[in-house]
């Protein structure tokens, strides 16, 4: 994951705080719902959308590999940091549902 410079970051953890705000006052709680879920998929879609429009006037090829590439990354590094660690404290409780097959 690239990773953006400590002085650089500021100006867009503030942005990115007022919108995580917005997303939760507008959200309900429930996450089975999916409230949050379909908000997120629009903000993203949204952001996405804009930076193309706004850094390069149209969509193109290379803006459709490079975004998806970004999606690509976010997801695995998402996963490898907060998903698997989860996964691994949920196993440690529960008991590891994929014994019989890795034994």
């Amino acid at each position: 994951m690239s990773y953006i410079s400590q002085t650089t970051r500021p100006y867009f953890d503030k942005e990115i705080e007022a919108l995580a705000q917005a997303v939760a006052k507008n959200t309900r709680d429930s996450v089975e719902d999916y409230s949050v879920v379909r908000t997120m998929e629009y903000v993203v879609t949204k952001l996405l959308c804009r930076i193309i429009k706004i850094k390069f006037g149209t969509i193109s090829y290379r803006a459709i590999a490079s975004f998806l590439g970004v999606l690509e990354t976010t997801k695995q590094e998402f996963y490898r940091r907060v998903a698997v660690p989860f996964e691994d404290k949920q196993k440690g409780i529960n008991g590891d549902v994929y014994g019989e097959l890795l034994s």
